[in-house]
């Protein structure tokens, strides 16, 4: 999708240097990718803090370890 946007320079140049993309449009879409990445994250995190997870009983991790190496 081609689109234009005013984008102040020093957060250009920001995103260029820590994208590490070789030029403006691949260092947008780093910085798009990993801001969808973050805000996945924090949404799961919501989730979780929401309705945290629950081990059955009797679960240990020699366990699950035990079960892995079978």
């Amino acid at each position: 999708m081609k689109v234009s946007a005013l984008i102040p320079d020093d957060l250009m140049y920001k995103v260029q240097k820590l994208s590490g993309g070789e030029n403006k449009t691949e260092c947008i879409i780093v910085a798009l990718e990993e801001w969808v990445a973050i805000k996945e994250l924090k949404k799961l995190n919501e989730k979780v803090r929401k309705d945290p997870l629950e081990f059955v009983d009797g679960y240990s991790a020699r366990s699950v370890r035990e079960l892995n190496r079978r």
